[in-house]
């Protein structure tokens, strides 16, 4: 994730005539001004962020609150930002982080509504958008809101709501503000036992978007890269021979597979994904196991590892992912606090955090580039708020 390069106009000394002596003490002024700016004065503050910083955000879903940190690139320790945690959200669910990194949004179960913040990315500090938060209706909440990859337009889908619908905004990319797409919300199949949308995913090339959650199958539909308008797909809802009650999906890189990490199965399903979208059936060795209750499912952004945190043993696996059958084998595992839920990894792939739920903090990992090994970073697990369920880095 890319953060705008912040620059200092360089001082043009050979447009002034300066004695040796002037610019001696020139030179001195400059360097104590330099000194000063970067952090370097007695007090031994830290140096201020700079356009190569990444921060880590996390909503606290019982506190009402989001969580900023800035991420050391070097050793993956996260730094708690002024003025963190932040408000402007209620009983928050999953986040999302704009393309560019320029908008945050977190759906509320309060409301129901999707929150929008301004992301400086200088210093990482969020401030709500005019106008936010915006509502959501015809039932349920928002529980996971993803940007689609041109961030032009948001989607969300919502739990709770017996037609399983999923929202989608047009977001206007000066101010980031949330205009319904006609036709939203886009209807789902009916859900069962009063549920809905568990798990929303994109494309890489967002043509597509997936759903799962109580109903038959995962539904499909095919993206209008200009409007937004979802459309299902023929075949839609895809059966692989169960019902998702507790899953979250995520689409590998290439946009061959898709990958469900399914609570009542201890593992991960995997379908192919044809070039119109539709799934196939699940492949061979499907679903393989992870461990007792997996919550969540990252990939990372080569393809190379997936990982899933697992509720029921409290710990996370890490999985290779063999690029040309979709296959996963274990490459280990490792502890995490209570109630692992949301995963993330950053946008360089080199670190991977886990939220706590239960202890209300984050587990931050180095991610073995070889092997996908995790190693827990000093200082972990990092402190968040209570009921932590969601985790996004900047870009």
């Amino acid at each position: 994730m890319k953060i705008n390069d912040r620059k200092i106009n360089d001082f043009k000394i050979n447009d002034f005539k300066i004695n040796d002596f002037k610019l001696r003490i020139l030179c001195l002024a400059l360097s104590g001004l330099l000194l000063v700016s970067c952090g370097g004065s007695s007090s031994g503050g830290p140096p201020p962020p700079t356009g190569s910083d990444t921060f880590t955000y996390v909503s606290n879903g019982d506190a009402s609150s989001i969580t900023a940190y800035k991420l050391n690139s070097d050793t993956g320790a996260l730094t708690p930002l002024t003025g963190s945690p932040f408000a402007g959200v209620n009983l928050p669910t999953g986040l999302a982080i704009a393309p560019n990194s320029h908008f945050l949004t977190a759906g509320n179960v309060n409301g129901p509504s999707i929150s929008v913040f301004r992301v400086n990315t200088d210093n990482g500090s969020i401030t709500p958008v005019a106008a936010s938060p915006f509502p959501t209706s015809g039932g349920g909440y928002p529980l996971q809101t993803q940007f689609h990859p041109s961030g032009k337009f948001l989607y969300a889908g919502m739990q709770v709501c017996s037609t399983s619908n999923v929202w989608a905004f047009s977001v206007n990319a000066s101010t980031g503000a949330l205009s319904p797409v006609p036709g939203s919300p886009f209807p789902g199949q009916p859900s069962i036992g009063g549920g809905g949308v568990n798990s929303i995913a994109l494309h890489p090339g967002g043509s597509f978007l997936y759903a799962s959650g109580s109903f038959q199958g995962i539904t499909g539909y095919s993206v209008d890269g200009a409007s937004g308008v979802l459309t299902q797909l023929p075949g839609s809802p895809f059966i692989p021979g169960g019902m998702f009650f507790n899953s979250k999906i995520a689409v590998h890189p290439s946009g061959n597979f898709l990958y469900m990490a399914d609570l009542d199965a201890d593992g991960v399903r995997v379908f192919p994904i044809a070039a119109d979208g539709s799934l196939g059936s699940e492949i061979t060795g499907s679903p393989f196991a992870s461990g007792a209750a997996p919550r969540g499912i990252a990939l990372d952004p080569s393809g190379k590892f997936a990982f899933v945190p697992n509720e029921g043993d409290l710990n996370v696996t890490a999985f290779i992912v063999n690029a040309s059958t979709g296959a996963l084998t274990v490459a280990g595992n490792a502890d995490t606090g209570n109630g692992p839920s949301a995963v993330t990894l950053d946008s360089s792939g080199k670190f991977l955090h886990v939220t706590n739920h239960s202890d209300g903090n984050v587990s931050t990992y180095k991610v073995d580039a070889t092997t996908g090994a995790l190693t827990p970073i000093a200082g972990s697990p990092f402190a968040a708020e209570d009921g932590p369920n969601s985790v996004v880095t900047t870009r």
